[in-house]
């Protein structure tokens, strides 16, 4: 199965800073994936999942600078905002800056580095993975920041990663002991998957995808 159209919509996530001095910057690194939420990728419905401690990178300006790695100079960088977060799950929501209102500056702007209609992007899984399914972790480990443009280049000339490949192998459902006293009672919802695909540091919050190429989560290493 081929992983292109999924290391297409998997991005980085790195706190906006803004400095002269080149190189100057964070090193702190987390990863995401673009997901249209009714599955038409209109602009309006797209948005970034990842997990809520790299949602943390955005910090008080509440920016975090989006790349999707290979991509050319003039389009591998957008500005995004936290609009979601869910401590317990580990999981948070962004909204591209732009395309909410909000410019990195706190004014209205349009303008941004990826064009809306040049996102890659996956729907999200219709129905919760099971035991056995095979399932991909993808994401962007630390210390790939120099050579990353042409490992995604690899994978997008397709490249199949047979490696990124697991499976499933346990599921959790909270019982309504469980659950948050204002959240759903519906205890067939998972939250956790513990599976064989192999993740490191720095690929916190990027998707972990079924054979559909659908979107069942993201990764935490809580």
């Amino acid at each position: 199965m081929d992983l292109g159209r999924a290391w297409d919509a998997t991005v980085t996530l790195a706190p906006d800073i803004k400095s002269n001095i080149p190189f100057l910057g964070s090193s702190r690194r987390g990863s995401g994936v673009v997901v249209s939420l009714d599955g038409t990728g209109s602009s309006q419905s797209r948005i970034i999942l990842t997990a809520a401690h790299v949602a943390c990178l955005a910090g008080s300006r509440n920016a975090i600078r989006v790349r999707r790695p290979g991509a050319t100079d003039d389009g591998d960088g957008a500005v995004a905002k936290v609009v979601g977060v869910h401590p317990r799950l580990d999981l948070a929501v962004l909204a591209f800056a732009a395309e909410s209102g909000q410019a990195e500056d706190g004014s209205n702007s349009s303008a941004t580095s990826i064009r809306s209609d040049e996102r890659a992007w996956l729907p999200m899984a219709t129905s919760p993975v099971r035991d056995g399914d095979v399932v991909a972790a993808l994401g962007y480990p630390m210390g790939w920041s120099g050579v990353i443009k042409s490992i995604s280049s690899i994978a997008r000339r397709g490249q199949t990663r047979t490696d990124t490949w697991g499976e499933v192998l346990a599921t959790y459902a909270p019982t309504t002991d469980d659950s948050d006293s204002d959240s759903d009672s519906d205890t067939d919802m998972v939250t956790h998957v513990l599976h064989t695909s192999t993740v490191a540091s720095g690929e916190s919050g990027g998707p972990l995808v079924n054979g559909k190429m659908e979107v069942c989560g993201v990764h935490s290493f809580g």
